[in-house]
């Protein structure tokens, strides 16, 4: 592959974890208003039906981000593998960008948090109480 090729394909893949964040966010949240509002007063079983449905859309998110990550950590690898002196300015500064520990945080925060958001979920959906407070 040419270096333009594998700079698109980063480029591609960071576009498409922008893309779909916002709505997995949202979904997200829409279930923790739902829970305020609707299921916190009903039976486990809805509880549960509701969470096994956010879980697989979650999970299916989560896969498509990883793999999304699989083949950007691959065009890296291809991109480093190119002779330095063959790169351009904007490769090699993409390559030195890889090792920089802001690179690894950004994807650590990431992921982290689409596993902290289901966690809430779950702990909204099944441990949280709902107090009625009547002023």
């Amino acid at each position: 592959m040419t270096e333009f090729e594998l700079t698109s394909i980063i480029q591609e893949v960071n576009a498409q974890y922008a893309g779909p964040y916002g709505p997995v966010l949202t979904i997200s949240f829409a279930v923790i208003v739902a829970t305020h509002y609707f299921l916190s007063a009903t039976r486990y079983l809805l509880r549960w039906t509701v969470f096994l449905l956010y879980s697989i859309g979650m999970l299916t998110f989560i896969s498509l981000f990883l793999q999304g990550a699989n083949l950007k950590s691959r065009a890296l690898y291809a991109l480093n593998e190119i002779p330095p002196l063959e790169r351009s300015p904007f490769a090699q500064s993409l390559v030195d960008f890889s090792h920089h520990w802001l690179f690894t945080a950004t994807g650590v925060i990431f992921n982290v948090s689409l596993w902290a958001v289901w966690l809430a979920t779950a702990a909204m959906l099944f441990f949280w109480k709902r107090t009625d407070v009547t002023p």
